[in-house]
């Protein structure tokens, strides 16, 4: 049941009365629109009127938010010559975008009786059902008309070959009808002959010329479908399909009138051609601009109207990158019927789309909404990251993450600022089987040492357990971490820490650490540990002090001097030893250096133990400690140590084979040989 309703129109009258102004009002127009009215109201024709005759004039008053249309006649015998009446419908921009036929308001022009202008002060009551009877030509004049509002290079001024008064003014309407409101605003046509626009303000105008001034357009283009569509249209009355079509589109258009015939094909597009065809028109039609609601609604209605997944997959494709915002309630909707391919593939063309666009949309709902399992199976090297990105969780997921070590480690990298995934999560997922490079990248993004770092080293790879160490041993803080865990750290990892020592750290701090470090790798591994962990733990003693000092020397003095006596130190671990080593020690040789530091740190004199005397069990180490004693304290001095009653036997007995020859059964009897 159609609805009816009265739409008030307010109306002014101008005339002639000791010359031509405004004679009655319903409304109140600021002056600029009442000056402009004045001036358009009045005889702009290029002759005078013969009684009986008008014309109509449509234009905007921009000023005051209003449009005219108005209708002059010759004011007749008894007034000057040249004098009009002029009947001025005022119509809002709501009125204007209501009135269904436009044309219907002739109906309304009055002509105003001698001195009773009363009528005019009140509004007019339009009913909205009103239309007008008459027929539309369908001929030359109004392809013409159409191909110059709306051609490729659409115009100002539309020029037509004068007819009838009343086919002029009929089709000037049924043009006007046919606009959409934005347009329908910015019109004006003046439906007599005038040499002058007179200032009008209007982004298009329609005049009429006699036949002998009026030329075709020798550049007009060839008549295309859009233009029999929108010529069937214009004799409608009433809102029509197209007209609302084009009305709701063309508005997003920086150039909306050059839109008008690619729109008009298309809306006839959609009911012969395939959906995709329409789709791919759209993306022509634009040339660049964005059509957002035009593409929104026509890709809701593929949706809906797509036989096939693959349907659906190729309307997202095309429209991908388009920038709009659309409810994907109808893609929802289809989702679960997707296999593991066709949801393979949707992802993978959405995952590379701009922000804010449709198919970066698209594949965050996916995301969104979608179990893990599933996309787990539809994960690929080049999306994996940007679901990710959206999915956090999925890095729980071990499935999800590839397989090369190298790709692991860059995709970590890649996340490290978002802060969603770190050391602890990793081994929970892979175990303490996780390639260097992972673990080099997940330690970038570790601040602090955590009992699971301490576990990793013990249970990864020796190259896992080299990267952690190095990360460890480069900051003192958390080395220092190591403290509560030394009796949980094997031989293997001692030396690992202690290889990282000698290549990467300074040995200033946690000496005593070292010291626990490397006496606990010593009792686990039966005296046998790594040449590493003999130079860091004999650099220990050194720089520490006490009884602790002299405990970590016996436990790596002599397999650190059979390995420099062997050779068997690297390039690296030799230099560090000489690094860290007195400065005062001036020999070329290693093994010295080594002595002499000991005599130097731990003097026998000194203590009732004989100091460095004590730190070794081998005799030919022994007999070299002893010789540096001699050489720096004098014989007499050891054979008062010797004759001590303060000495234990055990010391007297080194004593005696420093001091002099004894027989091979003496020898023999030596417990630490």
């Amino acid at each position: 049941m159609q609805v009816t309703s009265s739409i008030y129109i307010d109306q002014v009258l101008h005339g002639y009365d000791r010359g031509h102004k405004e004679l009655a009002a319903s409304i109140s127009l600021d002056e600029q629109s009442r000056a402009l009215m004045l001036v358009l109201s009045d005889l702009i024709a290029s002759t005078s009127l013969e009684e009986g005759v008008s014309y109509l004039t449509s234009y905007p008053l921009r000023h005051a938010s209003k449009h005219v249309l108005a209708r002059t006649w010759a004011a007749g015998r008894g007034f000057r010559p040249g004098s009009v009446w002029t009947h001025s419908l005022i119509l809002d921009y709501q009125a204007l975008t209501l009135i269904p036929d436009l044309a219907a308001l002739r109906s309304h022009f009055k002509f105003p009786e001698k001195g009773n202008h009363n009528n005019y002060t009140v509004p007019i009551a339009f009913i909205s059902k009103e239309q007008s009877p008459e027929l539309v030509e369908q001929g030359s004049r109004a392809i013409d008309a159409l191909m110059q509002l709306y051609g490729k290079n659409p115009r100002r001024e539309i020029n037509l070959p004068r007819s009838t008064a009343e086919s002029d003014e009929i089709l000037a309407l049924a043009l006007w009808r046919q606009m959409w409101p934005g347009l329908r605003r910015d019109f004006a046509f003046i439906t007599c002959i005038s040499n002058d626009l007179l200032g009008l303000e209007a982004g298009c105008i329609l005049r009429f010329f006699d036949h002998e001034n009026y030329q075709l357009d020798p550049i007009a283009e060839p008549l295309d479908e859009g233009y029999r569509w929108l010529l069937e249209d214009l004799p409608k009355l009433g809102p029509t399909d197209l007209r609302s079509f084009l009305g709701r589109y063309v508005i997003e258009s920086k150039q909306p009138r050059r839109l008008v015939i690619p729109l008009t094909e298309l809306q006839y597009e959609k009911k012969s051609k395939p959906i995709n065809l329409s789709l791919s028109h759209i993306l022509s039609l634009s040339k660049g601009e964005s059509l957002p609601r035009l593409v929104r609604d026509i890709i809701v209605e593929g949706l809906k109207s797509a036989s096939s997944n693959l349907d659906v997959i190729e309307i997202v494709r095309i429209f991908r990158q388009e920038i709009i915002k659309l409810d994907l309630f109808e893609l929802r909707n289809r989702i679960d019927s997707f296999s593991e391919s066709e949801f393979r593939i949707l992802l993978m063309i959405t995952s590379p789309c701009n922000d804010n666009s449709l198919g970066s949309s698209i594949f965050s709902d996916l995301l969104n909404i979608s179990p893990l399992e599933k996309l787990v199976m539809a994960v690929t090297e080049e999306n994996r990251l940007p679901m990710l990105l959206r999915r956090p969780e999925l890095a729980n997921v071990n499935e999800f993450w590839p397989n090369s070590d190298l790709s692991r480690a860059e995709l970590i990298s890649q996340i490290h600022p978002l802060n969603i995934f770190n050391l602890e999560k990793a081994i929970d997922i892979f175990g303490y089987n996780i390639g260097e490079q992972t673990v080099s990248a997940l330690l970038n993004d570790t601040a602090s040492l955590s009992p699971e770092v301490v576990m990793l080293m013990r249970n990864g790879t020796k190259e896992v357990c080299d990267i952690v160490s190095a990360w460890i041993v480069q900051v003192p803080v958390r080395f220092g971490g190591l403290m509560g865990m030394h009796d949980n750290i094997k031989p293997a990892v001692v030396e690992a820490l202690a290889r990282a020592q000698i290549n990467f750290g300074s040995h200033n701090q946690h000496c005593l650490l070292w010291s626990k470090l490397v006496c606990s790798a010593v009792e686990e591994a039966n005296q046998s540990i790594g040449n590493a962990s003999l130079v860091v733990g004999y650099i220990s003693a050194l720089n520490l002090e006490g009884e602790p000092s002299l405990i970590l020397a016996r436990a790596v003095y002599d397999p650190l001097q059979y390995a420099v006596h062997r050779h068997r130190l690297s390039r690296e671990e030799v230099r560090y030893l000489e690094g860290h080593l007195p400065l005062a020690i001036r020999t070329s040789l290693i093994r010295i250096k080594l002595c002499r530091s000991a005599v130097l740190k731990w003097p026998p004199l000194e203590m009732l133990d004989l100091g460095a005397l004590t730190i070794s069990s081998n005799p030919e180490y022994l007999k070299e400690l002893g010789s540096e004693i001699e050489s720096i304290y004098g014989r007499r001095k050891l054979e008062e140590m010797l004759n001590s009653g303060d000495v234990s036997a055990e010391m007297k007995g080194r004593l005696r084979w420093i001091l002099g020859p004894i027989s091979s059964k003496s020898i023999r009897s030596f417990w630490w040989w």
